[in-house]
């Protein structure tokens, strides 16, 4: 009993201070977090594809391409959830067919910037 104790007042703190680091968010500083968004996965592919093309065509390789990626797919998901969000504005004043379509496109521009 005696040794045991020694041993466990050794272990304790380095087991706690794991607990604490393990409890910690990971952050990721370069890239911002995707919003979340309900697509399908055929839409998902679609966009991964298209940004990854679009590294591709400006001469993004590796990690730069990945990167550049990862923005180009959280942008694309932020518009689609820009332009959900004006289409339910939309329907709520009771638009329907082009007049919506319009709002929709008019407050999804005003959204971007």
């Amino acid at each position: 009993m005696q040794k045991i104790l020694p041993i466990v007042a050794l272990l304790c703190p380095l087991w706690l201070s794991g607990v604490a680091l393990a409890q910690a968010p990971a952050q990721s500083p370069a890239v911002a977090p995707a919003p979340k968004v309900s697509i399908s996965k055929f839409r998902a592919r679609q966009l991964r594809h298209q940004c990854a093309s679009e590294a591709r065509e400006h001469g993004k390789e590796g990690q730069t391409g990945e990167e550049f990626a990862k923005v180009c797919y959280g942008r694309e998901l932020a518009g689609i959830a820009a332009r959900r969000e004006c289409r339910a504005q939309g329907r709520a004043k009771g638009l329907a067919n082009q007049p919506l379509r319009d709002f929709v496109k008019q407050c999804a521009t005003e959204k971007k910037g």
